[in-house]
């Protein structure tokens, strides 16, 4: 199953164009797949909402959970994320991160005008698949709760720089497959080159 994925196949080549063009940029592995992260409940919640002397032994743990992936978005200039498109959203693995990693004072504000985004210095590529076409029609794109969430979600905590590579239309035909990959890697070819040519801005460190 994990080998037949287009998202693991499509992040897998971005990754390793990446590493290919900056051998010294460190990776972190993250498999929200076989590790997933325990979905936001009211014991999650609420340990962000209450003084710390006030918590639960689960809510402390919950809570140090959510630090820990935060810390490491923040730490991070590059982050990769691999996001099929299932039953017209994300999965719910990659939804359960999102819900941790949008925390208020951390990731960001709520001000008089709305919400302020608090994560600036991260770049994200999206590695997108989708079984269908949704990107060629405007009825495609009306359904389209995928990547327009993940845009969305993202530029609400104040990433602005997000590229999207995608595949579609790979469960239609094998030639249709063969066609949205090769124009995924001459994408991605085009991304990776455009965002290392722009290195002195961002560190070593990349988040996948």
């Amino acid at each position: 199953m994990y080998g037949s994925s287009n998202s693991r196949q499509l992040s897998a080549m971005l990754v390793e164009l990446l590493q290919d063009q900056c051998p010294d940029c460190s990776v972190t592995y993250k498999d929200l797949a076989r590790d997933p992260i325990a979905h936001l409940t009211q014991d999650v919640y609420l340990a962000y909402r209450r003084p710390e002397d006030e918590l639960t032994p689960q809510q402390r743990s919950e809570k140090a959970v959510t630090d820990a992936h935060i810390e490491q978005l923040l730490a991070s200039d590059l982050v990769v994320i691999g996001a099929p498109l299932y039953n017209l959203s994300i999965p719910t693995q990659l939804k359960a991160w999102i819900d941790r990693i949008s925390q208020p004072r951390r990731t960001f504000r709520y001000v008089e005008r709305g919400i302020v985004g608090l994560v600036s210095n991260v770049r994200v590529i999206i590695a997108s698949s989708r079984g269908g076409l949704y990107s060629l029609s405007e009825e495609g794109r009306a359904k389209d709760f995928q990547e327009r969430y993940l845009v969305t979600a993202l530029k609400l905590l104040g990433i602005s720089d997000i590229d999207i590579v995608r595949v579609e239309g790979v469960n239609m035909n094998a030639e249709r497959r063969a066609e949205a990959h090769a124009k995924a890697q001459a994408a991605a070819q085009e991304i990776v080159a455009a965002i290392l040519a722009t290195r002195s801005q961002w560190q070593r460190d990349a988040l996948v």
